[in-house]
């Protein structure tokens, strides 16, 4: 036997599987508050609106709001997909440059350049020592400049030595090995 319960512009039908003598104090709020909860977890009730004009707007609000989650979903994945065309367009000179790069050197670690401008100081004055190198995972210059220094295919680094020093450029790849390059600055 279906039990209906009407209150508020709702009616609530259990469904005739449910056998619950505690619904029959109608008159008690706990009931009520059960008569809520247990459509919602268990499953045992159906919550129906009463009148077809409030049936048509429900419809209405949950096509509505799935055509804007669908538009908002297709917005946003369409600026995200334009991102990733863009970045690749932007990484495709990037890396035809590095591969030119990668094959004319022979594909494996070289340094290109390592040399000082000035070679020759007077005691007190600065020169720039310069490297260049292609495929090295990791680059230090001995003794040590001031400034930080990194792979690159171009770079300067500013030095003041106080006598004539001995530079060593070694350069590290991927695979531990080494190469290396030597350069005397004079001072005069």
């Amino acid at each position: 036997m279906t039990i209906i319960y009407a209150e508020a512009g709702f009616e609530y039908i259990t469904d005739p599987l449910l056998n619950d003598s505690s619904r029959t104090n109608e008159g008690h709020e706990l009931s009520h508050i059960k008569d809520l909860i247990v459509p919602l977890f268990a499953g045992f009730k159906i919550m129906q609106l009463k009148n077809l004009s409030a049936r048509k707007l429900l419809i209405f609000t949950c096509i509505a709001f799935a055509a804007v989650a669908i538009y908002l979903g297709w917005i946003f994945y369409s600026r995200w997909r334009s991102n990733q065309e863009l970045i690749q367009r932007l990484r495709a000179p990037v890396a035809a440059r590095d591969r030119a790069i990668a094959e004319a050197y022979g594909g494996g670690m070289k340094i290109m350049s390592f040399y000082a401008v000035p070679q020759t100081i007077r005691r007190g004055e600065t020169a720039q020592l310069c490297y260049g190198v292609v495929n090295a995972e990791s680059v230090r210059i001995e003794p040590p400049p001031v400034e930080d220094i990194w792979p690159s295919r171009s770079r300067c680094v500013s030095i003041a030595p106080q006598k004539d020093a001995v530079y060593r450029f070694i350069a590290r790849d991927s695979k531990g090995k080494t190469k290396t390059a030597d350069l005397t600055v004079t001072v005069r």
